[in-house]
């Protein structure tokens, strides 16, 4: 049994957040063909926090599904 509490390694939470980032940037970038005022750079900085976010909170949620029992079973009398 593996003494380790995390569910995903880190690689695969760092890879989910790159792709949502991606995908964010992708909608904003067409977002943008239709409303001129998006500038570029600020896509950019929102697909970055999207990114963060996501592995911020996939990060902080690995966590197995049930604690680990710290006391043994009573027997019922």
């Amino acid at each position: 049994m593996s003494t380790s509490t995390s569910v995903f390694p880190f690689a695969h939470i760092a890879l989910t957040a790159a792709i949502t980032a991606g995908a964010a940037l992708l909608v904003l970038v067409a977002l943008r063909a239709r409303f001129k005022m998006l500038p570029l750079v600020d896509c950019l900085l929102v697909a970055v926090v999207v990114g963060i976010s996501v592995l911020v909170w996939r990060s902080a949620g690995n966590t197995g599904a049930t604690p680990q029992r710290s006391h043994p079973r009573r027997e019922s009398q």
